[in-house]
């Protein structure tokens, strides 16, 4: 059958499909393939591979472990023994006395130095050529002196004993050098008030010295 439109009668021809869109094109990286399966060598951003990790590698929320955490914490030579601990508080005693009465006795003098003169004349069997302002002079600048002497003496005492309660053999050494020098300073114008610095002073040293205080010393010095 002809029609006015064929008219040789040819076969109608299939309307052209309208071809599909091509896939939307993403930006990925050179040689990425979909498939599942990354090229060699690929790896995504911030990966690191397991096993041995490059030096400074640190893993997101650890924190770096401290270097020589492991090592055992050196130990002291735990408490002190009681002889040690008492013999600390004498030596404070003996420093606190020491000071006091010093002090006190440079005040006596400052406050009535005529009367030390006057002993002081009786003492010589006279005045030896010297006026009273010269004794005055003498004696009152020799009690300062020793007044200071004393408050020094005495804060080296409060030193060492702190650092001998601390198992500080060396401090233990001090003690009895800084003691003698104590001792010393109370034999001048020795009366029943030197007494109270001799006895602790003495004691504080025979403390020091027991057996239960050398071991002490002992562990200190082999932990040092």
């Amino acid at each position: 059958m002809t029609t006015p439109q064929d008219p040789e009668n040819r076969p109608q021809q299939e309307p052209y499909a309208t071809p599909a869109p091509p896939p939307p094109q993403t930006d990925q990286p050179a040689g990425y393939q979909s498939s599942g399966h990354q090229p060699s060598g690929y790896q995504p951003a911030g990966y690191q591979p397991s096993g041995n990790q490059p030096a400074g590698y640190q893993a997101a929320g650890y924190e770096a472990y401290p270097s020589g955490a492991n090592e055992p914490a050196k130990r002291g030579p735990g408490a002190a023994p009681k002889q040690v601990r008492i013999s600390f508080w004498l030596w404070l005693a003996t420093a606190a006395l020491m000071t006091i009465l010093s002090i006190a006795a440079l005040a006596i003098m400052l406050a009535n130095p005529q009367a030390l003169v006057d002993i002081a004349k009786q003492s010589a069997g006279g005045d030896q050529g010297l006026t009273d302002e010269q004794l005055r002079t003498g004696l009152v600048a020799f009690q300062v002196f020793f007044t200071v002497a004393a408050v020094v003496v005495a804060g080296l005492l409060v030193f060492f004993a702190v650092k001998a309660r601390a198992g500080r053999p060396w401090a233990r050494t001090w003690l009895n050098v800084t003691g003698i020098v104590a001792l010393l300073l109370s034999m001048f114008g020795f009366t029943l008030l030197s007494l109270l610095v001799v006895l602790p002073l003495v004691a504080a040293v025979f403390l020091l010295y027991t057996p239960a205080s050398k071991e002490y010393f002992e562990a200190a010095k082999r932990l040092r």
